[in-house]
């Protein structure tokens, strides 16, 4: 969202939107009473403005030798996957899967020896090249995650599943994503991707009652079951709506980050299958 300014529970605040498209101006008066009066506006990045330049790096050597380093360790080469895998449109991979997801999957799974897994992808999510280097990694996994085990009901792994099946709603000629998780952003990343249980999603259905199979090693999974989930910190926190998991009792939290996880995985053999 972009909000130019307002006052907030006692405050001031200003929201210049993603991914840079804009700037806040904001200029603060000290009155003679002591209050302070917030004047702000939003700026367009491409207002004819002089933009801001910033210093050679050459002139800051200590800079220019981190910046170097940066560069020389994300352009490293990790390993040469057998084919790409790709990211498809996103009612696609909500329809059939995603092969990206389910190797993000395979690593949390192998990280953390949970038996069920759950993962999703972001907004600008990339898929990877055969090639792959640590910034294709970062490109594919762009957000700071790190991975929580919590101990997970049969009714909260079904709840969970009914919120996520609500990001598609059935169109004339096909699906669509639901207004909601488009506006006032998308919000792609509500979607989530399972692995360890063999389940399916019905988007034909009214929402709550969408998920027409969920089974784990060959049987029905009951209210009461209990299994051993790896889902990120912003999940296990109620990110996007997904309160339920709150309720888990949590088993580990882990402090490294999925991408980290993600580049240690490619990196322990050659050409993972």
């Amino acid at each position: 969202l972009r909000e130019p300014g307002r006052p907030l529970y006692g405050s001031y605040a200003v929201q210049p939107g993603c991914f840079c498209g804009c700037y806040a101006d904001v200029t603060g008066t000290v009155g003679m009473d002591g209050e302070i009066r917030f004047v702000s506006r939003l700026k367009e990045a491409a207002t004819g403005e002089a933009p801001f330049t910033p210093h050679p790096a050459d002139s800051l050597p200590a800079l220019s030798d981190l910046r170097q380093a940066l560069e020389n360790w994300e352009s490293g080469r990790i390993c040469t996957l057998p084919a790409p895998i790709p990211i498809q449109d996103r009612v696609h991979m909500a329809l059939h899967g995603s092969a990206l997801a389910d190797f993000i999957n395979r690593v949390q799974l192998a990280v953390t020896g949970a038996q069920i897994s759950a993962t999703c992808l972001s907004n600008t999510a990339l898929g990877l090249p055969a090639e792959v280097r640590v910034a294709d990694v970062f490109l594919a996994y762009t957000s700071a995650n790190t991975l929580c085990t919590v101990r997970c009901s049969g009714a909260v792994l079904r709840s969970a599943l009914e919120w996520t099946a609500e990001f598609l709603n059935e169109e004339s000629g096909g699906f669509g994503i639901d207004r909601r998780f488009l506006r006032p952003k998308p919000r792609y990343f509500h979607y989530d991707f399972y692995a360890g249980i063999d389940y399916r999603l019905d988007f034909t259905r009214e929402p709550g009652s969408r998920v027409v199979r969920l089974q784990y090693g060959g049987r029905d999974i009951l209210p009461e079951d209990s299994f051993t989930l790896c889902i990120t910190n912003y999940r296990r926190a109620g990110g996007d709506g997904y309160g339920m998991f709150r309720a888990c009792e949590l088993l580990k939290a882990d402090p490294v980050p999925v991408a980290e996880h993600i580049i240690g995985y490619l990196s322990g053999r050659k050409s993972p299958q």
